[in-house]
């Protein structure tokens, strides 16, 4: 394996000495006002730094919107997943949860990372106190943010489009920083549990925070310590994820029929969606090809068992199904060879498909300031966690007509007695076995072990003129390590498969026991290296395998040819930054007030690297047969300079009591793409007591990361039928799909079906020819406090984003899809893909990452929110106080520019599933001495269906039957009871009308947990 390392040595060795230079002298001592008394906090108004900019103020005094989530929203959330609570924040809505990491391709187990705006898990900077924190996902920026400690948050902060000139690189769409509690005293306490109204779904959670002052209160020391465990649920636990979960398929008329659908709907959504191509049972075929007996569907109209042809009086499709009996293929519902509803053709969600993993977590933070002087504090703060997730896939490996000797030892008695009956008719009967392989046996499983630590050390203090100063060094790692549990292993088991009887024993044994030389047969699909590659044939290793029927398999077989794989993946971070922050007054003031700033100086290395297990990078098991898997390791570095100013240009003048300018720049250096320059201007114009306006521009740059330029090809894959030529897909893309197919020299009847198995294997991979992508950000936006009604503040901000050259992975489906929806197939995506030069399938492509023309997102943000004591209302104080807040989003647009080639062309993504145009938050709080309650109601518009895009439905408006979700209520009720100063009792009910997941979707607008108890104990001394 060769390292792709980029470093600039000795750059980087005199901007270190530099800055510890400037370390040295700012430990110097200094004469100077102490900081405000944190006893005093309750009356004076304390200016703090708000996330998007380093200068302290309040929060809202800000140009750019911050949406803001209290530690008191977190504990009514009855949240332990912090990813699950802020995907409800709406900018936040595309977030992928820790606890939904079964349910979403994108995420790796157990793993929560923020996805703002829908721009991508990378594109949203996570700040812990204002620094970076190292990533949870090899070769990505993106945070585990289920590893931050819960007990210790004081609130989380979300500013759109703001923060890369202030925090660099990974802030296009904004930041979220965590603001953790510091200076904590005394002890804190928090236990937890939860339970579905099913009795199943269970989660534990307690959390202890330790905090004292040593050294006659010159220093602080806290440790907190947390464990939080979910258990699983999988799809048979609910009966919309099993059976009932809905996916598209093609029309036919038995499907539209049986299920009382529009029968001129192209596709349709259906439930318990099947491939009849195969089995969990293995489908048997005793002539040619069982793929190619089942592909046709059934045949009513010749001579027929069931509705399946036969040949001298045999079915041509059979199974041996649960209770060993061997009949013909049920091929459910049919639409077409590779769709079907209910049968026995392989489920697309299978019973024991895990929907919530099992996952279990630790966190322990210890953290400590010491004040060396008056005008020196040092500071630590480290942190370690470690979290485990078992995750199950449903299916482990499949194959086409893997052929079975006629001395096969498992042949049951039954097909024998067929065989011999076709043998006497004069037939030459052959068996061969189309399966999927689910056996409980050998489910696959993956278990993944996620370590964390981090540590940051510094100094920090005020100068003499009041200027703030921080010098830091930030270390951060995360290694992984994935376990996949009952890997199949190719040569074992085929030759697992091939079994006969011992003539001296009368044992069944493998075959090449035997006779070391007699190599098994493979499947034709997916093709594998023949021969003996992980065993010596004869060495007693090999255990025979029955794949007549289901959870046939031995102990022995499984442990034989399923076996434990493990990868392993490795990250670090490490930043030395120097900050410095202060006003004028010392030296000059404006007219309208002092002028502000922040500068600051930041080098960074990050590091990643996966290892695959040698199976894999070998192509021995079966994910790695067509394609073998390969290391990815590369790092960079980057130097950045940067500086932040505001200026006050007017006060106190007719419709103006302050107007404000803020502008800031950074000036970056990456050793993969050479330097950058980001820049972003604001304003903040106070008109009267009762309304603020506030806009800002921002100019950020994002360098790809390391698995976006360093990855080797990976395999990937394409479903035989979604090639856009088919019939079903034809009229389902832009304008120009159809004559573009017709260019690629297809037919009008072409159907990739007609040609292809179950999926096409293509390769994916990183690019190191991409460039920055460069984003353009602008904010507008209005508060208003009216005077007249003391306690409302409502909050208004339109945001449109655009990215151009955004570097983007090019999926197998869009890949395929951009080819032909092209104004011409002379693009940059058809020279990607192989078809066949004479019927036209596709037979291989080449995807990953590339810099496409643009994204752009454009909404409003807007809140109101109103606290009133209800002795105002009533004439009564034993009423209590009552507070209300509206917030939400109305999405404008979401666009993709995939074209270079084609800048104009347009993929919209408004109104697709994950978004909707309006999102709305309500939240009713009452309180009344030491008890109160809340109430939470979470609304989503409709959208339209999973996988279900707005230009298929604009070429097509039949394109599917049903189209869209309905809008979508989710309620929530939390009580608490300050039983004393030290305990405080809270029960929640979460989603009251028990709300199920939308029609094909299992985490929109909620999970598939359901209704849910919580109960709570807290307190602290």
């Amino acid at each position: 394996m060769t390292p792709f390392t980029h470093k600039k040595t000795p750059t980087k060795i005199r901007l270190m000495a530099s800055a510890a230079t400037v370390v040295f002298a700012a430990c110097m001592p200094v004469h100077g006002a102490l900081a405000q008394d944190q006893d005093n906090a309750n009356v004076v108004v304390e200016e703090v730094v708000v996330t998007g900019s380093r200068i302290r103020r309040t929060d809202l005094e800000a140009p750019s919107p911050v949406t803001v989530v209290s530690a008191v929203d977190l504990v009514e959330s009855g949240e332990t997943d912090i990813s699950e609570l802020l995907r409800n924040v709406p900018a936040l809505n595309s977030t992928l949860t820790a606890s939904q990491s079964a349910l979403t391709a994108d995420s790796p187990n157990g793993v929560g990372q923020l996805d703002l705006r829908g721009l991508g898990v990378d594109r949203t900077l996570v700040l812990v106190n204002g620094r970076r924190h190292v990533s949870g996902v090899q070769g990505s920026a993106a945070v585990d943010v289920s590893t931050i400690p819960l007990a210790l948050i004081e609130s989380i902060e979300t500013v759109t489009g703001a923060g890369a000139t202030v925090y660099g690189s990974d802030a296009v769409s904004g930041v979220v920083n965590f603001n953790l509690k510091d200076d904590f005293e005394g002890v804190d306490y928090r236990g937890q549990f939860s339970i579905s109204d099913n009795g199943d779904a269970e989660n534990y959670f307690a959390a202890l925070t330790l905090g004292s002052n040593f050294a006659d209160d010159r220093g602080n020391a806290v440790i907190s310590i947390e464990y939080a465990r979910q258990e699983s649920i999988v799809a048979q636990d609910r009966d919309f994820a099993f059976p009932g979960l809905a996916s598209l398929i093609p029309n036919s008329p038995e499907v539209a029929a049986a299920f009382g659908l529009n029968p001129d709907a192209d596709n349709v959504f259906v439930p318990n969606v099947t491939l009849p191509i195969s089995s969990p049972f293995g489908t048997i075929a005793l002539f040619g090809s069982a793929f190619g007996a089942t592909v046709g569907g059934p045949d009513f109209d010749g001579p027929n068992i069931g509705g399946v042809p036969t040949i001298g009086g045999v079915p041509i499709a059979q199974v041996i199904d649960e209770t060993g009996t061997l009949r013909p293929f049920d091929f459910g519902v049919f639409s077409d060879g590779f769709n079907a509803s209910g049968g026995d053709g392989i489920g697309t969600t299978f019973p024991t498909e895990v929907l919530i993993p099992d996952i279990e977590r630790v966190v322990v933070n210890a953290n400590t300031n010491y004040k060396v002087n008056s005008y020196v504090t040092a500071f630590l703060e480290t942190k370690f966690a470690f979290t485990s997730t078992l995750d199950s896939d449903g299916v482990n490996g499949f194959n086409d007509d893997i052929p079975i000797a006629a001395d096969n030892a498992f042949i049951p008695a039954a097909l024998q007695a067929q065989i011999d009956d076709l043998t006497a008719q004069g037939f030459s009967p052959e068996i061969v076995i189309s399966r999927d392989q689910i056996d409980d046996l050998v489910r696959p499983e993956t278990e993944s072990d996620r370590y964390t630590f981090r540590a940051v050390g510094g100094l920090r203090g005020e100068l003499d003129n009041g200027w703030r100063w921080e010098a830091s060094f930030n270390y951060g790692r995360t290694e992984v390590n994935e376990t996949f549990i009952n890997t199949r292993i190719e040569d074992r088991f085929f030759a697992g498969v091939d079994a006969v009887v011992d003539p001296d024993t009368g044992n069944i044994v493998c075959r090449s026991d035997l006779d070391p030389t007699a190599v098994p047969p493979v499947s034709p699909f997916p093709t594998a290296r023949e021969g003996f590659l992980t065993f010596d044939p004869g060495d007693g290793q090999c255990a025979p395998i029955n794949i007549f029927g289901l959870n046939q398999i031995s102990a022995e077989g499984a442990a034989f040819a399923f076996i434990p794989v493990e990868d392993n993946e490795e990250l670090e971070q490490r930043i030395i930054q120097v900050l410095i922050d202060g006003d004028s007054p010392s030296y000059f003031e404006l007219p309208a007030g002092p002028v502000a700033f922040s500068a600051g100086f930041e080098y960074r290395e990050e590091e990643s690297e996966f290892s695959p297990s040698d199976f894999e990078t070998a192509g021995l098991i079966f994910n790695s047969v067509t394609t073998a898997v390969s290391p990815v390791e590369g790092d960079f570095d980057v130097t950045e300079f940067y500086g932040e100013v505001a200026i006050p240009l007017v006060r106190d003048v007719f419709l103006v009591e302050s107007l404000s300018l803020e502008g800031s720049a950074r000036y970056s250096d990456y050793s993969t793409v050479g330097s950058v320059f980001t820049w972003a201007v604001g304003a903040s114009w106070q008109v009267t007591d009762d309304i603020r306006f506030r806009g800002a521009f921002n100019r950020s740059v994002r360098a790809p990361n390391v698995f976006e330029l360093f990855s080797p090809n990976q395999p990937i894959f394409l479903d035989a039928d979604a090639d856009p030529c088919n019939p079903q897909n034809i009229n389902a893309g832009s304008e120009f799909r159809a004559s573009n197919c017709a260019a690629l020299g297809l037919s009008p009847d072409f159907n990739s079906t007609d040609f292809v198995s179950a999926f096409i294997t293509g390769q994916g991979g990183g690019n190191p020819d991409l460039t920055e992508e460069t984003s353009d950000t602008y904010t507008i936006g209005l508060v208003y406090t009216p005077s007249y009604v003391p306690g409302l503040n409502v909050t208004v901000d339109y945001y449109n984003i655009r990215i151009e050259d955004a570097i983007d992975q090019i999926d197998a489906v869009t890949l395929v899809e951009n080819c032909v929806d092209a104004p011409s197939i002379e693009n940059s995506f058809c020279p990607l893909i192989e078809r066949d030069a004479t019927f036209g399938f596709i037979t291989g492509f080449t995807s990953g990452q590339t810099n496409i023309a643009a994204l752009e997102t454009e909404g409003v943000d807007f809140s109101a929110d109103y606290s009133f004591d209800l002795e105002s209302l009533v004439g009564s104080p034993d009423y209590g106080n009552m507070s209300l807040q509206v917030s939400g989003l109305y999405l404008i647009n979401n666009d993709d520019f995939p074209f270079q080639d084609f800048p104009d062309q347009i993929d919209t993504n408004l109104g697709e599933l994950n978004f909707p145009e309006w999102i709305v938050n309500f939240v009713a709080r009452w309180q009344r001495e030491n008890y109160g309650l809340t109430y939470t109601m979470r609304f989503e518009d409709s959208q339209l269906l999973d996988t279900v895009e707005n230009e298929e439905i604009a070429g097509n408006p039949l394109f599917a039957d049903p189209l869209t979700t309905g809008s979508g209520f989710v309620h929530d009720i939390s009580a608490f009871y300050n039983v004393n100063e030290n305990l405080t009792l809270r029960v929640s009910v979460n989603n009251i009308g028990d709300r199920e997941p939308f029609l094909s979707s299992l985490i929109r607008p909620i999970g598939p947990i359901g209704r849910t108890f919580v109960f709570n104990v807290s307190g602290n001394f």
